[in-house]
């Protein structure tokens, strides 16, 4: 994985296809979590994309990073279930506080 300047002056990561199952689902459903920690150590969660092809990839990563993790190759047709577990509005997400919509006050509310 090497960072270089885009376009845009911002960093992209250029996946290394080997590197690819070290933060990936066991075959007991499990996350290894200490690569992705890395990558996101190393390069930031608003840089690191993370292929999260089928739904445990898609959750995992929401759960352990929380709703600002970026998600790619994820089918368009799971994009709606992905994106009702990110704003915590899934019932598999009601308890994960990370994925819990803030708290709205009182005088936000009357204020709409």
């Amino acid at each position: 994985m090497t960072p270089n300047g885009g376009a845009s002056g911002g960093r992209t990561i250029r996946r290394a296809a080997a590197s690819t199952k070290a933060f990936s689902i066991d075959s007991e459903g499990n996350f290894n979590s200490t690569f992705a920690e890395r990558f996101a150590a190393i390069f930031g969660l608003d840089v690191v994309n993370f292929e999260a092809p089928n739904k445990p990839s898609q959750f995992a990563l929401l759960d352990h990073f929380g709703r600002e993790v970026r998600l790619s190759n994820v089918r368009l047709e799971e994009l709606l279930r992905v994106e009702i577990y990110r704003r915590g509005l899934h019932s598999d997400a009601f308890l994960r506080e990370n994925l819990r919509p803030a708290p709205v006050s009182r005088a936000a509310a009357a204020s709409r």
